[in-house]
């Protein structure tokens, strides 16, 4: 992905998310505009994500990303 934008000459969109419901309003514009881009996990989403007890960042970002994003069984890490 990186490749082709540096090869084709442009930009892909990097959005930081701090919850479930805007990592799936990106990967829904994404989706939607048949667009590569790069999501990341916000310090303060990842530790919110991780529950009230944990406040563990990088615990949070993981969750998120693995998370059944928009009821599709994919996940942030599937290609």
């Amino acid at each position: 992905m990186l490749e082709r934008a540096r090869v084709g000459r442009f930009a892909l969109p990097a959005v930081n998310v701090m919850s479930l419901t805007t990592a799936n309003a990106v990967l829904r514009g994404l989706a939607e505009s048949k667009a590569d881009g790069i999501i990341q996990i916000s310090t303060g989403g990842g530790a919110f994500a991780s529950g009230t007890t944990i406040k563990d960042s990088a615990l949070g970002a993981i969750s998120i990303a693995e998370h059944d994003l928009r009821g599709t069984g994919k996940t942030m890490f599937a290609s």
